[in-house]
């Protein structure tokens, strides 16, 4: 079942990077799997379809046409240590050019090319970077941070034998909390690499694909419904603050252990001053404004890494943190908070005239 290239590589113990081509740096391919093994493969994935469709779990949002795999017994767990899922992708395009299911499993077909763009934590991360054509039974194999995409398919049925390889040890690791981080000083996008589920700034370049173009395209709908939602609200919770609170100047209202009734009154005049602030700066429905709002209301998830990002010991504390200039502005003064002071200490900002203190930051997470 495996192909002579790959077996050969595999069985000699020679450098197995042999039998790897270089497509571009970072994305590499080989022959693995034979014509047998591959019409075998579609014909169990063809099989369990049309017997236990309802019953299959689904890979992801953007994978609507697959399914896992290890329900079918190619479960790996035991052969490390980090259990990797695999995953069999399918898609198809009649001539109309709607989605939908079919009995069989031809896979033939022509275009649906896969497009590499940079890695996330790159500056040319949207920047396209090669195109790579699909050949029966050969792998690709690239870095999950490698930004990439399936190009529409033209005719026929494209199915994709999918591995993901996920480290337990890794993600738990401070170095992929940087690498899962979009870099901030991001190069103007070539618009075959935008994504209308990651990028928020997709509309600038691109226009909003209607709800059939978005599922067609595999766009986890739910995801931006969800995230447009909590852009439009005017005042976050810093407990669970978004991504962009690593590139956004952030206004953080600390009140941890207040009076409820005290609580309240704050979060109000927070209220009223995003409010005011958000419309000066002509913020739009779905849009991050050029200024966040944050209020912490327990000691949970963010809220004591940015207090100590903040160097606020008190509360109610308010201060504006700038991660990505690595610079925070405290309001320090005996005068009770309220609305005017929220609103003189962001006027202040915007205008240049507080004084900043710097340290090494790195990113919230």
């Amino acid at each position: 079942w495996l192909a002579p290239s790959f077996l050969a590589a595999t069985s000699s113990g020679d450098d197995l990077k042999q039998a790897l081509r270089e497509d571009a740096p970072g994305i590499y391919s080989f022959e693995i799997f034979n014509s047998e093994f591959c019409e075998k493969l579609l014909e169990e994935v063809s099989h369990a379809q049309q017997t236990a469709r309802e019953e299959l779990d689904r890979p992801n949002g953007m994978n609507r046409y697959g399914l896992v795999l290890n329900q079918l017994g190619t479960d790996l767990g035991e052969l490390t240590s980090d259990g990797p899922r695999l995953v069999m992708t399918h898609f198809v395009w009649d001539m109309c050019g709607d989605l939908h299911s079919s009995n069989g499993f031809d896979a033939e077909f022509s275009g649906a090319t896969l497009s590499f763009c940079g890695l996330v934590t790159d500056a040319n991360h949207r920047k396209m970077q090669y195109t790579y054509s699909h050949e029966k039974g050969r792998a690709v194999i690239h870095l999950g941070r490698q930004r990439h995409g399936a190009d529409d398919i033209e005719s026929g049925e494209r199915i994709n034998f999918i591995l993901w390889s996920v480290s337990a040890k890794y993600r738990a690791s401070e170095a992929y909390q940087d690498h899962r981080l979009r870099s901030s000083a991001a190069d103007p996008p070539d618009k075959i690499c935008l994504s209308y589920t990651h990028d928020r700034d997709y509309t600038k370049y691109l226009a909003k694909p209607t709800k059939a173009q978005a599922i067609s395209r595999g766009v986890m709908l739910d995801v931006v419904e969800r995230r447009l939602e909590i852009y439009n609200r005017p005042v976050l919770d810093l407990a669970k603050p978004i991504e962009e609170v690593n590139s956004v100047p952030s206004v953080c209202l600390f009140m941890e252990g207040l009076p409820p009734y005290r609580q309240h009154q704050l979060f109000q005049s927070m209220m009223e001053v995003a409010e005011e602030v958000h419309d000066a700066l002509g913020k739009k429905d779905g849009e991050v404004p050029s200024i966040l709002f944050f209020v912490a209301l327990q000691p949970t998830g963010a809220v004591p890494q940015v207090r100590n990002l903040c160097a606020a010991d008190s509360s109610p504390a308010l201060a504006i943190l700038d991660v990505d200039k690595e610079k925070r502005y405290r309001w320090e003064s005996d005068e009770d908070l309220d609305a005017a002071v929220l609103r003189d200490f962001v006027r202040d900002f915007r205008e240049g005239k507080l004084k900043a203190a710097r340290s090494s930051m790195g990113h919230l997470s």
